[in-house]
């Protein structure tokens, strides 16, 4: 089965700290049938604090799963993050990032 991807080929760019206060946050790319992110995402040297993930899903962190994608310049702040399988601040797993 051919997987698609989202985001690929877009650019994102933060452009301020960003505080998360959702008690559980679901991992970019986590709800969507569209598969690995595959952007690119420059934090600009921001901070992104206050992640918190409580969940027994695999593939967890700030996203989901990233393939051929380029995450820069992000500092990540993680409060607890637990999961089953493919758990980190940043990604749950990464191919060929």
């Amino acid at each position: 089965m051919d997987k698609s991807h989202i985001c690929a080929g877009s650019s994102f760019i933060l452009m301020n700290d960003i505080v998360i206060s959702l008690a559980n946050w679901s991992s970019i790319g986590k709800n969507t049938s569209s598969g690995d992110f595959q952007g690119t995402f420059d934090g600009q040297g921001f901070t992104i604090s206050g992640l918190s993930i409580d969940t027994n899903e695999d593939h967890v962190g700030l996203f989901s799963q990233l393939e051929n994608a380029i995450i820069e310049n992000v500092n990540i702040i993680a409060g607890e993050i637990k999961g089953n399988e493919a758990v980190g601040g940043l990604a749950g797993s990464a191919e060929n990032s």
